[in-house]
């Protein structure tokens, strides 16, 4: 009795999901010549050509730009979970030309750089062909004088204006040295009419040469958390001491000016946030207490630093350089020198939404963001502790410091804070160099800042050259296919790719026969570094590389011996899929802008390695057996490229792509239900290639557990 049951359970899975091999010699059905117009692509080749200008207007090499195909924002902070669709350099031309394998459904693009001076993030229309241009933005207007302050007074500068709100008495009020300009609403903030209101302390700057430099000391989402550097002991506040004298022997103390670099922590979402940053001294020897905070003297740098609203008249421009001035409370007045024994601590003033920094959210200790760990550990704070808000790094290379400052506390438990401290970006070049007190090292760079990634899911139907069941769900799983951009020596990302990254998440097995699942890329299998790939095995005597990632699907991909089918029968025999990441690194980079995805070539095998199925038009491996080709349904034609083409112009694989990595995937049809059942509007994609069917299945037919 169990041999009549087990062959009737055969009979029933041959008749359902396969046809017999003594079919496979039967000659070709008939029907009309093939139509070769429709490519059965849920995805588009689109192109997009991105310049960059420096300051001065020339055309700039070596800018990143990240393309996304949503918004990479939300309530001005991005969106973790967010990944590009393409990372890349410009070029010695000053463009880079994107060609991106983009969803259908993708109408809109968004374009944004991490370096500064470039200003907000852009968005342009998903198409063919499209251009951006992003220019740097130009530094105020000036007059030509010397950029020491108060050369004509022995560098003493005695304006200090308050910057409060009439008919308050504010604890938490801030000073500034300025002549005139600023007052309780900013309305014509440092610069009136583009113009600096005290010319003698400032200056223009091109910071481009400098960029990369800072985008490597900062870079965008690398967080800064390893605990040993968050401390009331543990600072880099740059400290004057007395290492440089004059010719004569005598120290005359130390100058010092800030260039103003721009934030990373703000999209075109926040244009109306206005941060302010402002500088601080006190005496390195004695140090601060948490009780300093409110009456620590805070002199005021910027009160706006929105890179997005950099055309405002309010804001400070990128390049603009400021000397800074030391408060000599002795004296009450302001003197460009800095005595030795001096320790400059920076301060954020936090705005929210509405506010100025200067204005509502200095009356709230609780907004204010001090470099100083102990100042942030007052009561005020909304997360009380001895956590640095600024990092001051030392460049050897440009012989600066860079001073970066993050929006967040340290312990803020909000899911965007990221920690990388880079929301206001400041240079600081003195004479002679003051270094900070502590280092805090650049975090690793994981190679995720230089990835770029497509996410989808391949449903495959294994009878080909058969029609088959045509359900799709014989190998269904999800993929994310990853490049991995190249570095050079000083940590600047190339056009280079260095390695591709692949994880397969299996879903469904509803197949009676013995299959395999790999990939064949478009890289020469002699330049796959084998020593340091993981995750799968590749195939020797191919000319392209060719990477097994399941020999055996049932039992690799499910841990299933048993026979039957797996999670596509409603009540019937699950699993859950067995995850694989194969990392390929290559021997020698090759050059990369964005096309490499359309070429990544998935396939199985089914009962032997050399019969073989693959997206339509896609050539088998090395290793595929010919004489499949051209039998039953088939209507490959090698000579010209043509492969996997049925008569009636239905392919035996789909790749049906999803927007990001937890983007709900594709609902495969249940066993022995057509696809066409499924999805009611399948055919009529294959009259109008915008219809996206895969979004509409018919509850009834589709698998759900």
């Amino acid at each position: 009795m169990k041999e009549i049951i087990s062959l009737l359970f055969v009979a029933c899975i041959c008749f359902s999901c396969v046809d017999n091999e003594r079919n496979l010699s039967e000659e070709k059905e008939s029907g009309n010549d093939l139509d070769l117009t429709f490519d059965f692509h849920l995805k588009s080749k689109k192109s997009l050509t991105i310049t960059a200008e420096n300051l001065s207007g020339k055309l700039a090499a070596g800018v990143p730009f990240n393309v996304y195909v949503e918004n990479p924002y939300t309530d001005g902070d991005r969106l973790k979970d967010v990944k590009p669709v393409f990372t890349g350099i410009t070029d010695a031309s000053g463009s880079i030309t994107a060609d991106m394998l983009l969803p259908n459904e993708v109408k809109t693009i968004y374009v944004s750089t991490t370096y500064p001076g470039y200003g907000a993030m852009q968005t342009c229309e998903a198409a063919n062909s499209a251009s951006l241009a992003f220019g740097g933005v130009n530094p105020f207007v000036i007059k030509e004088t010397e950029t020491r302050g108060g050369s004509e007074n022995n560098g003493e500068i005695t304006r200090k204006s308050k910057i409060c709100y009439p008919g308050t008495d504010n604890p938490y009020q801030l000073y500034t040295y300025y002549a005139q300009g600023i007052h309780a609403t900013l309305a014509s903030g440092l610069f009136k009419d583009g113009v600096s209101v005290d010319p003698e302390l400032f200056s223009a700057e091109d910071i481009t040469k400098i960029s990369t430099v800072v985008n490597n000391m900062f870079p965008e989402r690398v967080a800064v958390s390893d605990e040993k550097y968050f401390s009331a002991d543990y600072c880099t506040d740059l400290q004057i001491t007395e290492p440089v004298v004059n010719d004569g022997g005598v120290y005359q103390g130390t100058e010092i000016w800030v260039t103003f670099l721009g934030d990373g922590g703000f999209s075109d979402g926040n244009w109306n946030i206005f941060n302010a940053l402002c500088y601080y001294t006190y005496d390195s020897a004695k140090g601060v207490t948490a009780q300093d905070a409110a009456s620590i003297r805070k002199t005021m740098l910027f009160p706006n630093t929105n890179v997005a609203k950099l055309s405002s008249v309010h804001a400070p421009v990128v390049g603009a350089k400021i000397q800074l001035m030391y408060w000599d409370e002795a004296r009450q007045l302001y003197t460009n020198i800095f005595p030795a024994g001096v320790s400059i601590g920076w301060v954020m003033v936090a705005a929210q939404p509405g506010q100025n920094g200067a204005g509502d959210a200095m009356k709230n200790l609780g907004n204010y963001r001090f470099s100083t760990p102990v100042l942030n550990s007052n009561s005020a704070m909304p997360y009380p502790g001895a956590y640095t808000n600024g990092i001051a790094r030392w460049s050897e290379d440009a012989g600066c410091n860079i001073v970066g400052l993050d929006y967040r506390l340290h312990k803020d438990p909000n899911e965007f804070n990221d920690m990388d401290y880079n929301d206001i970006l400041i240079k600081v070049e003195s004479n002679p160099m003051i270094k900070p007190k502590d280092e805090i090292p650049v975090p690793p760079v994981e190679d995720t800042a230089y990835k770029y990634s497509v996410f989808g899911t391949l449903a495959f139907e294994d009878n080909w050259p058969s029609k088959g069941d045509y359900d799709f769900n014989d190998f269904v799983t999800d993929y994310t296919y990853t490049i991995v951009k190249k570095t050079d020596a000083e940590g600047q990302l190339t056009n280079e790719v260095s390695a591709i990254e692949l994880t397969f998440t299996p879903r469904a097995q509803g197949a009676v026969y013995t299959s395999g699942f790999g990939i064949q890329l478009p890289v020469a299998t002699s330049n796959v570094d084998v020593s340091a790939m993981s995750g799968g095995i590749l195939e020797s005597a191919t000319t392209q590389a060719t990477v097994i990632v399941y020999d055996d699907i049932r039992q690799s991909a499910f841990n299933s011996a048993s026979g039957g089918f797996v999670n596509t029968v409603v009540g019937g025999n699950t699993a859950p899929g067995v995850p694989v990441k194969v990392w390929i690194p290559l021997k020698q980079a090759i050059t990369d802008t964005g096309n490499l995805f359309s070429e990544f070539n998935p396939f199985i095998y089914v009962s032997n390695r050399g019969k073989e199925i693959h997206l339509t038009d896609m050539p088998p491996t090395d290793k595929v057996d010919m004489k499949w080709f051209g039998l039953n349904s088939d209507r490959s034609d090698p000579e010209h490229g043509v492969y996997y083409r049925m008569d009636n112009e239905f392919p035996w694989v789909l790749d049906i792509p999803r927007l990001r990595e937890n983007t709900d995937a594709w609902i495969y049809p249940v066993e022995n239900k057509e696809i066409t059942l499924a999805y009611p509007k399948y055919e009529s994609w294959l009259k109008d290639h915008g219809i996206l069917w895969q979004k509409e299945p018919n509850e009834e037919f589709v698998y759900k557990p």
